[in-house]
C-alpha cells in the first residue's frame, strides 16, 4: 500500500478534525519557515511557499483542508509579510491582478 493511501486512510478513520488540524499545522509551519526566510526573501515570493501545504493538504486530507490552508496562507502573508500589520490593496497590485486574470 502506498504511503499516501496509508495517510489518507488514517485521516478517514480519525474524522474531519484531524484533517483540518493537519492543514492548519502545515500552514502554520510554512508561515514560520517563511518568516525565518524574511531577511533573504523580503516581500518577494510571499505566497510561493504556501503552495506546498495546499498541495499536501489536498493530496492527503482533501479539498476542504486545502482551502483552509490556502486561505490561511493568504491571510498570514497579507498581514505579516507585506507592509506589516495591514490588509491593503495597492493600485499596482490591482493592475497586475487584473492583467493576470485577463491573460
Amino acid at each position: 500500500m502506498p504511503v499516501a493511501a496509508k495517510i489518507r486512510s488514517l485521516f478517514d478513520s480519525r474524522g474531519g478534525a484531524a484533517r483540518y488540524g493537519f492543514a492548519l499545522l502545515l500552514a502554520l509551519l510554512t508561515f514560520v519557515i517563511r518568516v525565518s526566510l524574511e531577511p533573504v526573501l523580503e516581500v518577494y515570493s510571499a505566497y510561493l511557499l504556501f503552495t506546498l501545504p495546499v498541495a499536501i493538504s489536498a493530496m492527503w486530507a482533501g479539498s476542504g483542508p486545502a482551502l483552509l490552508s490556502a486561505g490561511l496562507g493568504v491571510l498570514l502573508s497579507d498581514y505579516f509579510i507585506f507592509p506589516r500589520g495591514i490588509f491593503a490593496v495597492y493600485p499596482q497590485h490591482l493592475r497586475v491582478g487584473i492583467f493576470e486574470t485577463v491573460i
